[in-house]
């Protein structure tokens, strides 16, 4: 999709006064690969939205384990379930996939790529990612909770790498937020519009994780 913006940004920028013409292929391909990112966006949102809804309707994991295992033997694949079994185990579960969206479940489940969702793979989706776990683990241990101005009144806040990168964090913000501003509004150059948008995000994140007081620590745990 983001290819397909900067080509349609490269057709409107053409000049044909310095010999650069308008090239109506490329205004084509750039609008279908637009199309395509954006239909993909849409089929993992909803492919996202039902495999949650499959793993609220799954039981506890030995329950899951064991049916499992039956429609591996019924199947006679004891390396795990290929996409038509493994469908019918999900329809055991009253959510059912098409053809389609089985494609974007094995890309999240089959990490092998041979094919096949094995036991393994299943147990790991079902488990959930370790940032969860890792997340609650954060929460559980609370320490001492670092105050921005008690950080900046603290008599080695001047030996802190983390505070002159805050400061230069702070600085960047105002001007890349100016610059998209004026790439978007005055020049409408998506190149530099996109290219603004990913400095601007590397930016904020750099300045959460450099600046971890009070005011940002609920958002940098997400990082």
């Amino acid at each position: 999709g983001v290819t397909g913006l900067l080509a349609l940004d490269a057709v409107g920028s053409a000049d044909p006064a310095v010999g650069i013409r308008t090239d109506p292929g490329q205004l084509v391909s750039g609008a279908l690969m637009v199309c395509v990112g954006l239909f993909n966006l849409a089929l993992g949102w909803h492919v996202r939205r039902k495999m949650k809804m499959l793993k609220r309707q799954m039981p506890a994991w030995t329950e899951v384990r064991s049916r499992f295992c039956d429609t591996a033997v019924r199947a006679e694949q004891p390396l795990g379930l290929d996409a038509h079994f493994f469908t019918a185990f999900c329809e055991g579960y009253a959510v059912s996939f098409s053809r389609l969206e089985m494609q974007c479940v094995f890309l999240e489940l089959d990490e092998a790529r041979d094919g096949i969702i094995s036991m393994d793979e299943l147990c790991a989706w079902y488990h959930g990612h370790i940032g969860a776990a890792l997340k609650r683990f954060g929460r559980g241990r609370r320490s001492r909770v670092r105050s921005l101005f008690g950080w900046l009144r603290s008599p080695d806040a001047l030996y802190d790498l983390s505070l002159y990168g805050g400061v230069l964090m702070c600085a960047l913000v105002p001007l890349l937020a100016s610059a998209f501003v004026v790439a978007a509004i005055v020049d409408f150059n998506l190149t530099q519009m996109f290219l603004n948008v990913y400095v601007l995000a590397f930016c904020l994140l750099m300045l959460v994780l450099e600046v971890r007081c009070e005011q940002t620590r609920r958002l940098a745990i997400f990082f």
